[in-house]
């Protein structure tokens, strides 16, 4: 049984969600999924069945995965280990949480 375009609608942003809060590349996540980039943007744009906040929750788990990469790379690390890509990503992502100038306390 065929579903109704608004179910496949929700379900393709559903499986984008998810693939995008462990990959967090929208170039990488559409190509996995076969999705049109602009697809994606337009469901942001035009928040299509409440996708922008999604999407906002997705940006969130992803960030939080790469804190928790960054914490285990800490607890693992041996002296000749190089963060500087760990670092770098952490302050594209989280911003006001990672760069020098934050002001963040948490």
């Amino acid at each position: 049984m065929a579903r109704k375009p608004r179910e496949q609608t929700v379900a393709n942003q559903d499986a984008f969600l998810t693939a995008y809060a462990g990959i967090g590349s929208l170039r990488s996540v559409c190509e996995a999924l076969d999705l049109n980039r602009k697809t994606v943007l337009s469901w942001n744009h035009s928040d299509t069945y409440g996708f922008k906040e999604r999407y906002v929750q997705a940006k969130e788990e992803f960030r939080e995965y790469l804190q928790d990469l960054a914490i285990r790379r800490v607890r693992d690390q041996k002296p000749n280990d190089n963060p500087v890509l760990l670092i770098t990503l952490l302050n594209a992502h989280w911003p006001e949480k990672y760069r020098r100038d934050s002001n963040a306390a948490s």
